[in-house]
């Protein structure tokens, strides 16, 4: 290895890594500290718009808002003029008043606090004329609007309607038509006056005034033709008009001074109002703009100086990256072509591990070449040895095919054996299997003809009891119709003397009726009672002729009987016997039957165990023969393994022989 052409620097990969990134870091932090600082004043710009600004604004606002209310419960107020009204219109104000004050104490711009200053006063000389001048005006004027509708207006139209009564009946009707006349003028009148003090409309003050002088020169009128009864009533009703019109004109005064505060003072002040909040506003609205403005100024220059630095920074940070990827690159791509050679030379089964890297610096770059050169120098000695090896496991691996050829070889003779023995076995189990099915099935044949041969004694017993008893019960019933026959005899005799009590009865009747047929119509009675006893008789002999034929019937039947039954006792003693004699053969056949069943248990009882045997005998063969599959599989794949072993030593071999060493 020649390190003549070695480079002497000491900047290593890590370090030209990091000259890169720390001038790009470098302009980072540049370009973060103008940020920062520009977001900084930025910050304290927006927390002033926010802290002070936005809430000036919002105040002003309200104070506005508060103005329109205070003007909106104005207007109510000469709409309407409620006392209610006039009562939200103070409430608004005092809030305008709160509002003023509290924004006094948050705007710091003396200019600012000018405006304030000259809004609050005309606030104050607004508020004083509402209350202390427009208020009293118009409690007067609904005072004396109570005063002409209520009090007034009826007062004469009561006073006309007086008039119309006694003209009525004073029966001028001159006077009446002027009493009429009079009482719809002042209806109209007092109609004009409710609109006038409700709209303070001058047409309809007009029109009042024009009713109100018509009503006055008809009462004069009216008074000049008037009679004696009515002039007084005429002089209080003039009076009262007199009143109501002066009562009017004061009204008028009073509407013309409520007018003037109105236009001269409090509308215009309002205006004034709303026009200073107004300007309030804008200023403060100005100043918002004004810092937005600038703000926005100051953003945009940040993000220009900031997308400047960030361009400079890319530019050279790239210069730099390419400069020194060059340098790393370069000695890395020359010991990659070196490491391609190796690999080509490699592929073509033709590598000289003799060749080395050229070493050329000494940053991460050499030391790599280096060591690569290092590793190929240990490389030698362990492909020499991985030769050796081959060689030595190609020589074993021959003598391991050959035993296990023979292995296996043995083996499959053994599997082959035991399987003939298994098969052996098999067959005979199956047929141990089939005896001592066999013996079973006699063992349980055997035990059923027990069954049958003890049931069949049974029966046989039952049948020599039954034998018995019913050769007893058929004597029974041979002396029981014997009996019979007797009582029958018994019956005849009765039926004899019936017959002869009848005959008897026919006499008496006979004579009864001969005494009868003497006695004449007297007798007859007595004649109609021998005529039914003797009928009577008659029936009675009648049916003691037909007892006895039936007695004699059941004498005959019961001779009959007896002879039967006497018979039948003869057969059934003989069939006892016969019975008794069957039963002492099935009492021989049950013995037989006994000790064939003995016989059979002890056949199928060998049957089965010998069948054990030969199960237990079948599975050790099965046994034996997995163990010699298992023998042969192992002896294969033993073979395969050396097989194996053998191709691998001879893969082992070409590739050691591919190095050069």
């Amino acid at each position: 290895m020649n390190n003549n052409n070695v480079k002497k620097t000491s900047f290593g990969l890590l370090l030209k890594s990091l000259v890169a990134p720390a001038f790009l870091l470098f302009f980072m932090i540049m370009v973060g500290g103008f940020a920062v600082q520009n977001l900084t004043s930025v910050g304290q710009t927006t927390r002033v718009i926010t802290d002070n600004m936005v809430p000036n604004t919002g105040r002003a606002t309200e104070i506005m808002r508060s103005i329109f209310n205070e003007r909106l419960a104005l207007f109510n107020f000469r709409a309407s003029g409620a006392l209610e009204d006039a009562q939200i219109f103070n409430t608004e104000q005092t809030e305008t008043q709160r509002l003023l004050q509290e924004a006094s104490t948050y705007f710091n711009d003396p200019q600012r606090q000018d405006l304030l200053q000259t809004l609050s006063e005309q606030h104050g000389v607004f508020g004083q004329h509402f209350s202390e001048e427009l208020v009293p005006v118009h409690t007067e004027m609904m005072a004396l609007r109570a005063h002409l509708l209520n009090e007034l207006a009826p007062t004469a139209r009561r006073e006309i309607e007086r008039l119309v009564e006694t003209a009525l009946v004073s029966g001028r009707l001159t006077e009446v038509r002027m009493a009429v006349s009079a009482q719809g003028i002042v209806l109209n009148a007092s109609t004009q006056v409710g609109l006038f003090s409700t709209t303070m409309d001058t047409a309809f003050q007009r029109e009042a005034t024009l009713l109100i002088e018509d009503a006055r020169y008809t009462i004069e009128d009216y008074t000049e033709i008037a009679g004696l009864d009515t002039r007084t009533l005429l002089a209080d009703l003039a009076n009262t008009w007199s009143e109501y019109e002066a009562a009017f004109a004061q009204m008028g005064q009073l509407a013309e001074r409520y007018q003037a505060i109105l236009n001269d003072s409090i509308l215009p002040q309002g205006v004034e109002l709303t026009d200073a909040a107004y300007g309030l506003q804008l200023d403060i609205f100005s100043d918002l703009e004004l810092e937005g403005a600038q703000t926005q100024d100051k953003i945009q220059s940040s993000s220009l100086i900031m997308m400047l630095l960030v361009v400079i920074a890319a530019v050279v940070g790239s210069a730099m990256a390419y400069l020194i990827t060059r340098s790393v690159v370069k000695p890395i791509l020359a010991a990659s072509r070196v490491l391609a050679d190796l690999v080509k030379d490699l592929r073509a089964k033709n590598c000289d591990l003799n060749q080395r890297l050229p070493v050329t610096t000494r940053d991460e770059v050499g030391v790599l070449s280096q060591n690569i050169n290092e590793f190929l120098a240990t490389l030698q000695p362990v492909v020499n040895q991985f030769r050796d090896s081959s060689n030595t496991l190609r020589s074993a691996s021959d003598k391991l095919t050959k035993v296990a050829a023979k292995t296996q070889k043995g083996t499959q003779q053994q599997k082959t054996e035991t399987a003939d023995v298994v098969t052996a076995m098999m067959q005979m189990e199956t047929t141990v299997t089939d005896i001592a099915k066999s013996a079973a099935e006699a063992q349980g044949l055997s035990e059923q003809a027990d069954k049958d041969a003890n049931d069949g004694k049974q029966v046989i017993d039952q049948m020599v009891s039954s034998s018995h008893d019913l050769a007893d019960q058929l004597k029974e019933m041979a002396d029981g119709i014997e009996s019979l026959g007797e009582h029958t005899a018994s019956i005849g005799q009765v039926l004899e003397v019936i017959k002869s009590i009848s005959d008897q009865t026919n006499l008496l009747a006979l004579n009864a009726a001969i005494e009868a047929a003497r006695a004449g119509e007297s007798g007859r009675g007595f004649a109609v009672v021998a005529d039914e006893v003797r009928t009577l008789a008659k029936r009675t002999l009648d049916s003691t002729v037909e007892v006895q034929s039936f007695v004699d019937n059941v004498q005959k039947g019961t001779a009959l009987v007896v002879q039967k039954m006497h018979t039948c006792q003869s057969s059934s003693e003989s069939s006892a016997d016969n019975v008794a004699a069957a039963h002492q053969v099935l009492n021989m056949i049950t013995t037989r039957v006994q000790m064939i069943k003995d016989m059979t248990t002890q056949i199928a009882s060998a049957a089965e165990e010998q069948s054990l045997v030969s199960h237990e005998i079948r599975q050790s063969v099965d046994l034996i023969r997995g163990i010699a599959v298992e023998s042969a599989l192992s002896a294969e794949s033993s073979s395969q393994s050396a097989q194996e072993m053998e191709v691998l030593g001879k893969e082992l071999n070409q590739l050691v022989s591919q190095f050069k060493s």
